[in-house]
């Protein structure tokens, strides 16, 4: 089958070559929270955003988040990538996003079997969050994610935001 007068090999090879490309030339954008578009104006906007849809935090101004994405069994090294928990080989990937929707950060691909907390210190984004992230009153801004409790990302837990009647029914 030939598409765009080219066979599928030499599309395969023309497309991981822009791949390369994009990655050599631009791939420093999200791999680092310290970008020129992400100024402190901007963060302080994005932690209003979400406290006005209801949130109870001040200083929450993105998301993290990982994801696991199912590959075919590698011919090689198979335990390195298989994932017990999903019963699957895959690769990991983090992200941060932010209330307009913009990744912030991408950090992976990284061997299936790692541990989030593997993934978020190889990331260096709690780093990135300590060296330049705060209010002008001094206090951290926050990711919020499913993470180990640090002191930079904020947790869901059940019953945080009950108030302490509904607390005493329950």
């Amino acid at each position: 089958m030939r598409m765009f007068g080219r066979s599928r090999c030499e599309l395969c090879r023309i497309f991981r070559t822009m791949i390369r490309f994009m990655k050599n030339r631009h791939g420093h954008q999200v791999k680092s929270l310290n970008q020129a578009y992400l100024t402190m104006d901007k963060v302080n906007e994005f932690a209003k955003a979400i406290k006005d849809k209801g949130s109870p935090y001040t200083n929450c101004f993105g998301f993290l988040d990982g994801t696991v994405r199912p590959i075919c069994r590698p011919t090689n090294n198979q335990k390195e990538f298989y994932n017990g928990h999903r019963r699957t080989h895959a690769v990991k990937f983090q992200s941060v996003v932010l209330p307009n929707g913009i990744i912030a950060s991408m950090f992976g691909p990284v061997q299936g079997r790692r541990h989030e907390a593997y993934i978020l210190h190889q990331s260096q984004i709690i780093n990135q969050l300590e060296e330049r992230f705060y209010d002008i009153n001094g206090q951290p801004y926050h990711l919020y994610g499913d993470y180990p409790l640090l002191s930079y990302l904020m947790v869901p837990f059940k019953r945080h935001n009950l108030t302490k009647v509904r607390l005493e029914i329950a």
